[in-house]
């Protein structure tokens, strides 16, 4: 009997940490998939910007974004 119940305590804590394991494996894909998409983002605007010379209002438009990301982004590349 106790043999039994230390068993199920095993299982139970590996459940929970298996869990949690496949939680943070999907949180970290999410947050990688986000920051690919910012990456894309920012080297598509520093191309708008720096090879057709579009302003910021057209960039934004362009890109579907806020214009003061385009300046922001603009202002990164001026360094």
């Amino acid at each position: 009997m106790m043999y039994d119940s230390s068993l199920k305590y095993k299982w139970d804590n590996k459940n929970v940490l298996d869990y949690a394991r496949k939680e943070g494996i999907e949180e970290g894909r999410k947050e990688g998939i986000e920051e690919g998409k910012q990456e894309a983002m920012y080297a598509f605007l520093a191309n708008l910007i720096s090879k057709l010379g579009l302003s910021d209002e057209q960039a934004a438009d362009v890109a579907g974004v806020p214009v003061d990301y385009v300046a922001k982004v603009r202002a990164e590349l001026k360094k």
